[in-house]
């Protein structure tokens, strides 16, 4: 099986984010700040797609900067 990347601009952030399938499942990498979080699933990696604040640390600080 070949890897495989999709990427994507989300709404939450205004930043790109790839969802890269390939042996070890799907990862989403924040293409800003270089992040990465991995799931088993597919459908649970396009669940957590638009919100890269749940899983990068840095775009996590902007969001509740934005919110404060």
């Amino acid at each position: 099986m070949s890897e495989t990347t999709v990427v994507r601009k989300v709404r939450e952030t205004g930043f790109y984010v790839n969802l890269i399938s390939g042996l070890d499942g799907y990862t989403l990498h924040c293409g800003e700040h270089g992040y990465t979080c991995s799931w088993d699933k597919k459908t649970d990696a396009i669940m957590f797609w638009p919100y890269p604040s749940e899983w990068c640390e840095e775009c996590c600080k902007i969001i509740l900067e934005v919110k404060k």
